[in-house]
């Protein structure tokens, strides 16, 4: 008792830095350890992610112990942007299954619209951690304050920061070290060795997962800064034509080339149509053109970054993905989509337009699908057409908005669909469907029930653009492509509805091309959103080189029946890469192609290979 009477001081710092620690470190260690089951890479036991946060926590406290009289302050902002950054995490990860990353803030404006729907997701395991956080925060600079002791006062200031750096450099090190070694970027395993996700840093879950929640966030930063700094173009542009010189530039003929030559195209791209939505009783039509068309039955929407929509919309005319880092994809209207699926359609003397009822503004889309090869990108919100265009029934029914997507010329027609986006609980627009009509009214659900109500919307949607086709005589030269953009995420039981937890495989939505002369087919093939371009270049008969893209025609001898996401895994229908124990000479080699082909993809992108290609 003595001693700690004489020691008081220097017990109370000891106990409030160790406060300090706590109220950082749990953040850290709570999200990787509620998360690491659903990740399932590197235990949230890990020795190298808590050292790095050690070493950052460590660099704080030298700041503090500097700043010893603003310190509370300091430590107050500190502490309350982590608690804010963790819970934006959890709920980014509640939602869309992956961590955000610099990237993708860039794109946090335009979901502004649904903070409320976001702000619903919060749920115990944020909250305890966040209290457990500043509770820890609170009781450390209450304590001090009520005994008189000032925390960040200290002597021997030099010996405490050399013992501080001496601890830094210790810690990060030996956090590096026990990531263990890397292997080539080129080997079949790259994508789940430790190591190289830490260097690559290109897939954000294993990413935070080696790394822990403040290296994260610093790593990221440095690499996106490192980018912008020195791109590597001219390397990523001879990497690029390397990889392509060894490629075959044949294209396949097959019972399918030109089957479509000279018709009209009109994609619909449905806002979060997912495969148990398309039913006879909530989406009929739909469920009517999966019967009577040809229906991919494994199609996947695999999301690679920025946000599921944009993704999707890109891929699905570029036959490549969006980036799962550097910039959100939309930020790339100066690039060149010479090969785009619009931009081949314009110069086979098509006219070509996309169509969407939000702002132009949103996703740069008014900029980025005049970059993506459209002549025109539709904002129905921005122009002088009366119609509730929220609603997609509305933009068949109103004249004006039809009349775009019909044009009287040869035509390609893309449009985004928007009715069942989220909110599903206490929705504007499912009470307003709700007072129109009593479908679904059996439903106990709200949620169910709304989701529904707005998927059938859609449907109608499809029902009166097909029936004014018709009687307008352009249906029989018309062909309909309907693919989602996204499982349906929003929806808080969709995995249990699905009956797939992994969030890979709970990625398979629908896709059909129909026809009015086409004869049913089942495709069983897998096929994921990169293929549509090229599938439908062939179907169309329009002349194209299929190294430019990562996709490949479904219905070609070449196309290779997996499809991969943005972690590196695969899926071929039997094997999922994700879950084999020991690989053979067939998955070292799918593997090393994934690795291959998403490496390209960001380097094509990243360089604006296009654009140097011809020349």
């Amino acid at each position: 008792m003595v001693w700690v009477k004489k020691n008081k001081d220097l017990l109370v710092k000891v106990i409030c830095i160790l406060g300090i620690i706590f109220s950082f470190i749990i953040l850290d260690l709570g999200l990787r350890f509620f998360l690491w089951e659903k990740i399932g890479f590197v235990s949230y036991k890990s020795f190298s992610p808590l050292a790095f946060s050690f070493s950052y926590i460590l660099i704080l406290l030298a700041i503090l112990f500097i700043f010893n009289k603003k310190a509370k302050y300091i430590y107050i902002i500190i502490i309350m942007l982590s608690n804010i950054y963790l819970l934006a995490q959890m709920i980014h990860f509640k939602i869309l299954g992956n961590f955000f990353s610099l990237v993708s803030l860039f794109s946090a404006g335009e979901g502004m619209d649904y903070l409320g729907y976001a702000l619903k997701c919060i749920d115990f395991k944020m909250i305890f951690l966040m209290v457990l956080s500043i509770v820890s925060a609170v009781i450390t600079l209450l304590i001090p304050k009520k005994l008189g002791v000032n925390i960040f006062q200290i002597k021997h200031k030099l010996l405490c920061f050399i013992i501080i750096i001496v601890s830094f450099v210790l810690m990060r090190v030996s956090g590096i070290y026990k990531l263990g070694v890397p292997v080539s970027n080129g080997a079949w395993d790259a994508w789940k060795v430790p190591r190289n996700i830490y260097d690559n840093f290109n897939n954000n879950n294993r990413s935070f997962m080696v790394s822990g929640m403040y290296e994260y966030i610093f790593r990221d930063i440095y690499l996106y800064i490192k980018q912008r700094i020195n791109p590597k173009t001219k390397e990523n542009i001879k990497d690029v034509n390397e990889y392509i010189s060894s490629l075959d530039s044949h294209i396949e003929k097959n019972e399918y080339t030109g089957i479509f030559e000279n018709k009209n195209l009109i994609i619909i791209m449905m806002e979060s149509i997912d495969d148990w939505l398309v039913t006879d009783d909530v989406m009929p039509t739909l469920t009517k053109l999966e019967k009577t068309g040809i229906n991919f039955e494994n199609r996947y929407a695999p999301f690679f970054g920025g946000a599921m929509t944009i993704n999707s919309e890109f891929a699905s005319v570029t036959g490549l993905y969006s980036l799962s880092s550097e910039k959100a994809i939309y930020n790339y209207s100066n690039n060149n989509f010479d090969y785009s699926l619009p931009s081949m359609f314009i110069s086979n003397g098509y006219t070509a337009n996309s169509i969407h009822m939000n702002d132009g503004e949103f996703y740069n889309r008014k900029n980025f699908h005049k970059a993506l090869g459209f002549e025109n990108h539709y904002a129905l919100y921005n122009m002088d057409i009366s119609g509730r265009f929220e609603f997609d029934s509305q933009i068949a029914e109103v004249d004006d908005s039809y009349k775009l997507i019909v044009p009287d010329n040869k035509f390609l027609t893309f449009i985004t669909t928007f009715s069942a986006h989220v909110p599903y609980v206490d929705s504007a627009m499912c009470k307003e469907l709700s007072d129109k009509n009593k479908q679904f009214v059996e439903e106990d659900n709200e949620e169910l029930r709304c989701i529904k109500l707005l998927a059938n919307d859609t449907d109608n949607f499809i029902k009166i653009l097909l029936e004014r086709l018709e009687k307008d005589n352009r249906l029989d030269d018309t062909v309909i492509v309907l693919f989602a953009d996204h499982y349906a995420y929003g929806y808080s039981d969709v995995e249990n509805i699905k009956g797939i937890k992994d969030n890979n495989l709970i990625q398979k939505t629908p896709l059909i091309i129909w026809s009015k002369d086409l004869t049913y087919t089942s495709v069983e093939t897998m096929i994921d959103t990169a293929d549509i371009t090229p599938t439908l270049l062939n179907m169309f008969n329009i002349n194209y080189d299929p190294r430019l893209y990562m996709g490949t025609d479904v219905f070609s001898e070449s196309h290779e029946n997996f499809v991969y996401f943005s972690d590196y895994s695969w899926y071929d229908g039997e094997i999922y890469s994700k879950t084999i124990d020991e690989a053979n000479e067939y998955t070292k080699k799918v593997s090393t192609i994934v690795n291959k082909k998403i490496d390209i993809n960001r380097k094509i992108i990243s360089s604006n290979f296009y654009k140097y290609y011809e020349e």
